[in-house]
């Protein structure tokens, strides 16, 4: 087990990466592989820096180019700011309907046009009225512009 010990996980993902590379798997194969390991034995960012490096030597060394450094990193970001995304998204949805209960509690069911202005909200949009809504005698008082 490499749970406690990251080293170990470190020596141990480099050791099945290495695999992978050199036995002759398809391109798309060691990728989707990859993607397994990476799930199966996660690695801090300081460690993970390190697999980095230690693969870039190993393709240089083998001339094995299944998988570039810059593929892996550039794969990761990019699901990293997936993840970003969908939790901003999921964020936003939760806002919008908290907002849409606490207004529908508060004055009742909501007219087309501020069912409409929650669709369209942004993230800043929600909070603002969030913060309005507990003070709003009105429901139009909730989505006014604030003046200057």
């Amino acid at each position: 087990m490499t749970r406690q010990n990251q080293q170990a996980r470190l020596l141990s993902k480099f050791a099945l990466i290495k695999y992978l590379l050199l036995t002759g798997y398809q391109r798309q194969d060691v990728l989707e592989l990859l993607r397994l390991v990476d799930w199966m034995l996660a690695l801090p960012p300081e460690l993970e820096l390190q697999l980095e490096d230690q693969v870039a030597r190993l393709e240089e060394e083998q001339n094995v180019a299944y998988v570039t450094s810059f593929e892996r990193i550039a794969e990761k970001r990019g699901m990293e700011r997936g993840m970003e995304r969908g939790m901003e998204r999921g964020m936003t949805r939760g806002s919008q309907r908290t907002l849409r209960k606490l207004l529908t509690l508060k004055f009742g069911e909501l007219p087309s046009w501020a069912e409409q202005r929650l669709v369209e909200a942004n993230s800043e949009q929600l909070d603002l009225w969030l913060e309005r809504v507990l003070e709003a005698e009105q429901l139009e008082a909730v989505f006014e512009l604030p003046s200057h």
